[in-house]
């Protein structure tokens, strides 16, 4: 894996970190975190079709020996343009992703231990996708997350990275988050959706 990710893994993780459960397969789920990257979770729908991203490296960031407080994520007025056939009133779209080996974050074991160090003697695979995150509807997203789940319906650990809590999201806004989600064992392909207390479910993408 790439060293400066590792680095900016563990930059994050210094920053905050939590995890949380994963969402049933109907009922509400409640939201997880890296780095703010750590979160558990359990089954969900299969995805939808949803248009395919190109794979891109995902941005890297540099340790320091006294992390400082980041920035809060930038957040845009749009309106952006939703696929066809997609009438959720959250809405979202894969900007890059990577499936890399890594080391395990401690929170795979004990959620709250959260997400480093990374004990590089038991490797697993991590994919880290960057989302765009649109609330299209009239209420603001103040509790949400995004989820990850195997071909076989089992969440997987998750966190989010950059900061240390994911902001609320005014109606007819939109935000670039990433996340990293670990995977046990080989590569899977992977579905994600986010999911807000109050709206519900977004559309899902594939990785």
């Amino acid at each position: 894996m790439n060293r400066n990710l590792v680095l900016a893994l563990i930059l994050c993780s210094a920053l905050a970190g939590c995890a949380r459960p994963a969402p049933a397969t109907t009922a509400a789920p409640t939201p997880a975190v890296w780095a703010t990257l750590p979160r558990a979770t359990t089954s969900a729908a299969a995805p939808l079709g949803t248009p395919s991203p190109t794979p891109s490296p995902v941005p890297t960031a540099t340790a320091t020996e006294a992390p400082t407080p980041t920035p809060a994520l930038p957040i845009t007025k749009g309106p952006m343009r939703v696929p066809p056939g997609v009438d959720t009133p959250i809405v979202i779209y894969t900007l890059a992703y990577e499936y890399a080996r890594s080391g395990r974050p401690p929170g795979m074991d004990n959620p709250a231990l959260g997400c480093a160090p990374f004990d590089e003697s038991r490797p697993v695979i991590m994919l880290t996708v960057t989302l765009r995150v649109y609330n299209r509807s009239e209420r603001t997203m103040s509790d949400w997350y995004a989820y990850f789940a195997s071909p076989s319906g089992q969440h997987l650990y998750t966190c989010h990275r950059d900061v240390e809590s994911l902001p609320a999201l005014p109606p007819g806004h939109y935000v670039d988050v990433t996340f990293g989600a670990f995977i046990e064992g080989g590569m899977v392909r992977v579905h994600g959706y986010v999911f807000d207390r109050v709206l519900g479910r977004s559309n899902e993408v594939a990785f």
